[in-house]
């Protein structure tokens, strides 16, 4: 059965599309599926405009003879996509991984309020005109995947009434982590890491803000990753005087941040948004304590006080309670970190493949 996948990002552009498209092209050819790929970021150094034209041409050319369509984006490659379907009467399943009219208002509008508030608000023209192209991409697939029962709730409410989203869980690379970091690693005690791209949603700046408190003055954090915002945080960092204890490297080789997490005391997940978190389900996996905040799908993922540590984004005085009295509790940073390298191993990649396969199957072109 010949799969084409449709992704704005591939590697090595960073970010969860891209890591997600990469595993299901080494993956499914293991399952008898021959995998083929067409990527936004082949016609992104081109113009605006001609660059969607080029690539519909692209997938176009890439179709022909394909039995199924998967889509990893609702704009920029999800519209081509919808418009190549009207024309040429062809089905396709889309995965939302994100609302790209929200993030794109929140980091080009100035719109500042959650997702949540976001669905049903009126906005300017061009964010109006965002999620109404959304919301027509996602409706004209034949089948919608969603990563967590959380997002279910947001795009169930693009979408017809008769036809609700499919939640299938993102497949991480659990055993490789476990096997390449091991879980006796030792630990910089009071180093604290927290990873990501540097957006609003992600709560970098209030991480700084309360690495800058006196209760902590003996503790070191460590941020990596970058992204628009990443300068902001740095010019935060030298504001507080805090360069000998909060550093933001930028991105590091997955390996090596693996590594990095495995050794530290604990990785923060400080999120005001998280529609999956890869970056979580890695972190459980080295079997480092997680601290997460009690936002969007992550209770789906972590139990507080079983798995993980969790707070309300973004309770200061909980937080520093976690850090500094929770985490110093003998036996409970064991105790978290054993259980969850057995909860990341729910979220493998043969978990992910085994439910993805019959949704491709009964959408086939």
């Amino acid at each position: 059965m010949k799969l084409l996948i449709i992704t704005g990002i591939y590697p090595p552009t960073p970010g969860g599309p891209a890591t997600y498209t990469k595993l299901l092209e080494d993956e499914l050819p293991k399952k008898g599926f021959d995998v083929s790929v067409v990527t936004f970021d082949s016609v992104r150094h081109l113009p605006k405009g001609i660059r969607h034209v080029v690539f519909m041409f692209k997938l176009a050319k890439k179709a022909k003879g394909i039995n199924s369509m998967l889509v990893q984006d609702t704009v920029s490659v999800g519209f081509p996509t919808f418009l190549y379907s009207k024309l040429f009467r062809k089905k396709y399943i889309i995965r939302v991984p994100g609302d790209y009219a929200w993030e794109q208002a929140r980091g080009r509008f100035s719109v500042i309020d959650s997702i949540e508030t976001f669905q049903d608000k009126k906005y300017t023209f061009l964010v109006e005109l965002l999620k109404r192209v959304q919301r027509i991409v996602v409706s004209g697939a034949s089948e919608v995947i969603v990563p967590s029962v959380y997002f279910k709730t947001i795009v169930d409410g693009w979408i017809s009434k008769n036809k609700k989203a499919t939640v299938i869980y993102n497949g991480v690379e659990v055993q490789y982590i476990i096997d390449s970091v091991g879980k006796s690693k030792k630990k910089n005690a009071k180093h604290y890491v927290s990873a990501g791209r540097f957006v609003a949603w992600k709560g970098f700046e209030e991480l700084i803000h309360l690495f800058a408190k006196q209760e902590l003055q003996s503790y070191v954090l460590t941020i990596y990753g970058d992204g628009p915002d990443h300068q902001k945080c740095l010019n935060l960092v030298n504001e507080f005087s805090l360069e000998k204890r909060v550093f933001l490297p930028g991105k590091i080789k997955r390996n090596v941040l693996l590594q990095e997490i495995a050794q530290s005391e604990g990785f923060i997940l400080s999120s005001s948004f998280e529609s999956f978190s890869f970056q979580l389900v890695e972190a459980m996996a080295t079997g480092t304590p997680v601290i997460v905040s009690n936002v969007c799908n992550l209770p789906e993922i972590v139990t507080d006080k079983v798995h993980g540590l969790m707070f309300n984004f973004f309770d200061e005085e909980a937080l520093l309670k976690i850090i500094t009295q929770d985490m110093q509790e003998e036996g409970l940073p064991k105790r978290l970190s054993d259980a969850a390298i057995v909860r990341a191993q729910y979220f493998s990649i043969e978990n992910m493949i085994e439910k993805l396969i019959p949704v491709i199957k009964r959408n086939q072109v």
